[in-house]
């Protein structure tokens, strides 16, 4: 199937599967996560292991852990999630999950871990929006790596510094004025999940604000993979 019908059951679909998804997990249950895991899912920078296996020894560390949806983000096969965590103290968190009929195929954002605020890949990311704030293109090419990939809700994957930094180029170039200002910031290891508040002026003066989470996957400090996800369709009505 395709065109709306299809891209309407995959979006009930995406919520429903997250939804499952947290439940098994903050009841520490292994087989409800494997109902929802495809066939082969893959865990973005997972170490070796079974995906399960894999999340469930980072769920044990908690004798306490429950985690719920705030807000959700979607596109035809990919499912975002702002997520808020209680572990014994309170958090955020966020998922990206590409979900398809036979359950979640890739997952991001899945580490959670105690952050350190000081990291380097915390760094890496303020730097990186101070150079998007400021549109400073030159500073945006040195935080990436030449093989990056950019994972931008509502169009193709960007594999490559250069095409990233065009990407980047035309989805600002509208706006006169463009700010993003981070809510909330967890590193959990080489991924930090950002919460952002967005806020612009198009060059035709029209304000708009729109809510935003990145998580972004950090390798010697620079990015090597970023999901950027957002409303597409409120994003697009900014514009028109």
């Amino acid at each position: 199937a395709s065109g709306p019908d299809r891209s309407g059951r995959m979006h009930t679909l995406g919520e429903m599967v997250l939804d499952r998804f947290l439940a098994a997990l903050s009841a520490g249950d292994a087989e409800g996560v494997r109902v929802v895991l495809a066939p082969g899912a893959e865990l973005d920078a997972a170490p070796p292991g079974d995906p399960v296996d894999v999340l469930m020894a980072q769920r044990s560390r908690w004798p306490s852990y429950r985690e719920r949806v705030v807000r959700t983000f979607r596109d035809a096969t990919t499912m975002a999630a702002e997520t808020r965590l209680d572990t014994g103290s309170v958090r955020h968190g966020a998922l990206v999950a590409e979900v398809h009929d036979d359950g979640i195929r890739r997952l991001a954002g899945w580490r959670r871990e105690t952050g350190t605020p000081a990291s380097p890949a915390r760094a890496t990311v303020e730097a990186y929006f101070a150079a998007a704030n400021a549109k400073d293109w030159d500073a945006m090419s040195s935080l990436w790596h030449a093989d990056a990939t950019l994972h931008a809700m509502g169009g193709p994957p960007r594999h490559g510094r250069d095409a990233i930094l065009r990407a980047y180029r035309r989805f600002l170039e509208p706006w006169a004025v463009n700010h993003d200002r981070v809510r909330w910031i967890e590193v959990d290891g080489p991924t930090v999940s950002v919460g952002v508040h967005f806020e612009g002026e198009t060059v035709s003066g029209r304000r708009g604000e729109a809510e935003i989470v990145d998580v972004i996957h950090v390798e010697d400090g620079r990015i090597r993979r970023l999901w950027f996800c957002v409303d597409v369709a409120a994003w697009a009505a900014m514009l028109v």
